[in-house]
């Protein structure tokens, strides 16, 4: 008997099949390159050098922090609604 392999998927709206398994190695790149890039931004030399102001304006950096995390939120929602 020939071995089977189950594949995971989705069918998207225009009738294209995308497997599960790209959108997972979608993802973890997504998170490993965010990984470098806050590494990279946390060693940078503007980074270690202190900035008074920046301890001064908490609440316009979490206003900022959280604007870029709403614009986040929307884009993978409108891809999501896009492309499934």
């Amino acid at each position: 008997m020939d071995s089977l392999r189950l594949y995971s998927v989705v069918i998207m709206r225009h009738g294209q099949v995308i497997l599960v398994e790209w959108l997972y190695l979608i993802i973890i790149l997504a998170v490993v390159l965010a990984l470098v890039f806050t590494i990279m931004i946390g060693r940078s030399q503007g980074n270690k050098e202190e900035n008074s102001r920046y301890t001064q304006q908490t609440g316009r950096n979490w206003l900022s922090l959280s604007l870029m995390y709403i614009a986040g939120i929307l884009a993978v929602v409108l891809l999501l609604i896009t492309f499934l």
